[in-house]
């Protein structure tokens, strides 16, 4: 019972999380909210590894933190890649769901038998995520540079080129959470400062490259008039989060686009991040460390096919505050996904 209490609290936590740097990543660029948000978090997680959950991890349970945080930058890449293509509607639920099967079903693979009915809340939890982190499709749609080249569309559908990127994000982001449950409950949190290591240098270096030698020479013919330039290669180098909420990865990557020589555009990010904007990512950072560390508490305490599904629920928190907060309105397939999100709970904490 209290491995599903802490991945009920993660999930909780982390939806909250993605509420906040969704706020922040209407006001301020992506890049620099996600940068700050994950430094941000590093103080908590060196205070929760040393006092409050502290461990003796060996060379292993750093290694697998470490490929946990390359395989979650590496699924944020595909998925904002997905985005850009604008087939969103599929994109955002198929990466989703496969996050949380893919765990479960290592889970499964590598022994763990839990009970009947706790396999049938799991179950009804992916079912939720998939009904949650459905988004309306858009009215009109333009096709991109991006788009073109992978992706035709109409309304959204997506061909199978999104389809498979959104496929291998959300098997990147299941490993993400499998790998953290191949570390030793000896280890305690460490393997997160691995994780949050590796993913904050990949991310650094991708940043680099990018502003060196891929930024000067990247001009998109677009049109004359100002307009969003989805650079998702520009998200992934700093996105260093290990994993991204449905109800808020519409917030892809944008520069601001002027003109340049006739039909070309040059662009540019600016870093301008008011008082509250700062807060608010500040605050998402500080949640997402939370959440992680509630999470691999669970994991060291419940079997991964049960505690990953539960966890992978949080875009259910994330479409609550939105509802309360913001005044959303919820569409009729979000509230079934809700309702199957309860049963969920209340099936798996039958079973414990």
């Amino acid at each position: 019972m209290i491995a599903i209490l802490l991945a009920a609290a993660s999930a909780a936590v982390y939806g909250a999380a993605d509420y906040c740097g969704g706020v922040a990543t209407r006001r301020a660029p992506v890049l620099a909210v996600t940068l700050i948000s994950q430094l941000a978090g590093v103080p908590l997680l060196l205070i929760l590894a040393g006092a409050v959950a502290p461990g003796t991890p060996d060379g292993t349970d750093l290694a697998w933190g470490a490929a946990a945080g390359i395989a979650g930058l590496s699924g944020l890449v595909l998925l904002y890649r997905g985005l850009a293509s604008g087939a969103m509607t599929v994109v955002a639920p198929v990466t989703a769901v496969t996050a949380a099967l893919v765990p479960m079903m290592l889970g499964l693979a590598t022994g763990e038998r839990p009970r009947p009915s706790a396999l049938i809340g799991a179950g009804c939890a992916i079912l939720a995520i998939g009904l949650v982190s459905l988004a309306p499709a858009p009215a009109h749609a333009e096709d991109t540079a991006s788009g073109a080249e992978s992706a035709g569309r109409t309304g959204g559908a997506a061909t199978v080129g999104p389809v498979i990127m959104a496929l291998v994000a959300g098997a990147a982001f299941g490993l993400f959470f499998a790998m953290l449950d191949l570390a030793s409950p000896q280890a305690g949190l460490w393997p997160l400062a691995t994780a949050r290591g590796a993913s904050l240098g990949l991310g650094v270096v991708a940043a680099v490259t990018w502003y060196l030698w891929i930024h000067p020479r990247w001009d998109s013919q677009v049109s004359l008039r100002r307009v969003p330039v989805e650079n998702p290669v520009l998200v992934a180098a700093a996105a260093s989060t290990t994993r991204a909420a449905p109800a808020t990865q519409a917030a892809v990557a944008t520069t601001e686009a002027e003109p340049l020589h006739g039909a070309g555009i040059r662009t540019r990010t600016r870093f301008r991040m008011s008082r509250a904007v700062l807060t608010w990512t500040i605050t998402a950072g500080l949640l997402d460390m939370a959440a992680n560390a509630l999470y691999l508490l669970a994991t060291q305490r419940g079997m991964l096919s049960v505690v990953a599904p539960i966890t992978t629920l949080y875009p259910a928190g994330t479409v609550i505050l939105a509802l309360l907060v913001d005044a959303e309105r919820l569409r009729p397939v979000q509230i079934a996904g809700l309702g199957f999100a309860a049963l969920a709970l209340l099936l798996v904490a039958g079973a414990a």
